[in-house]
């Protein structure tokens, strides 16, 4: 999980959003794996919503796909 917190602060410092919503949605999935789904669910929907704000539809259905599944 660390390997995703340096990221995470340096894309926030950034502004960069389109890797911020990527940073969640690995962050789900990982955690999805390690059958942890309440905090899956709340990365990836972070993921989502930031997706869908910048209407980047190719990303917005896997973070889409990853929440139903």
């Amino acid at each position: 999980m660390t390997s995703y917190h340096r990221p995470m602060g340096l894309v926030t410092d950034l502004g960069m959003r389109p890797l911020i919503a990527r940073c969640n949605l690995g962050r789900g999935r990982l955690y999805r794996r390690t059958s942890n789904p309440q905090q899956a669910q709340e990365y990836l929907a972070i993921a989502t919503t930031i997706y869908r704000e910048m209407a980047m539809r190719f990303w917005l259905e896997k973070a889409d796909a990853e929440q139903k599944a």
